[in-house]
């Protein structure tokens, strides 16, 4: 199961796997993770690059029954950086590519792409910096079988159920995932849907 230290990681690559289905990121684009250092960001490069960086997340009330489960709304940015905003590979025609490519996608851990905003951040040495910000949808279930429990987040296809998600079977006191079952699943006297409602006997 992913850590929180590495999902995020995971995410910046698979976002540019996506971008990769609309954008030529061989050899028209350049696309790689934010850089850590100021001096890789800043370097001039002849072709328009797109970078991809995790900037935080916002969590939901507790959705769990007896055991911690929030919704986790993480938020990523998209920076593109040339000399040309009109044009083929201009600024406008990527950001246009780039919404197509992700808006109500999903990754490994994180499903639901919507865009919050775009931004124009600067024009340095001949090179407009445009950003777009993602938000996607994960959920954060706590570790029950640790003494000092902490967060870990379940990838969504662990999760999906007929396009709504619950939660997995294992070691917290949750409902078993059903997929593409047509037939309600008894979980002591819990029943969950087709829909992945939860409902209780009477």
């Amino acid at each position: 199961m992913p850590t929180l230290n590495s999902i995020y990681e995971q995410a910046e690559i698979d976002i540019l796997s996506l971008l990769g289905n609309t954008i030529d990121l061989t050899n028209s684009v350049i696309g790689a993770p934010l850089p850590d250092n100021q001096a890789a960001f800043r370097k001039g490069n002849e072709k328009p690059v797109i970078w991809v960086s995790y900037l935080g997340s916002e969590y939901g009330d507790n959705i769990g029954m007896g055991t911690v489960a929030q919704e986790e709304h993480a938020h990523f940015e998209v920076i593109i950086k040339y000399k040309n905003r009109r044009g083929v590979n201009g600024i406008y025609q990527l950001e246009q590519k780039t919404q197509f490519a992700l808006l109500g996608n999903y990754t490994t851990n994180f499903e639901k792409f919507t865009v919050i905003k775009k931004n124009f951040l600067e024009y340095v040495e001949n090179e407009w910096h445009y950003q777009m910000v993602f938000r996607c949808l994960t959920v954060a279930v706590q570790q029950a079988d640790q003494t000092d429990p902490a967060l870990t987040n379940v990838p969504f296809q662990e999760l999906i159920v007929n396009s709504t998600y619950t939660y997995i079977e294992g070691d917290i006191n949750m409902p078993e995932l059903i997929v593409d079952s047509d037939t309600p699943y008894n979980v002591e006297d819990q029943i969950i849907a087709p829909n992945g409602d939860i409902e209780f006997e009477e």
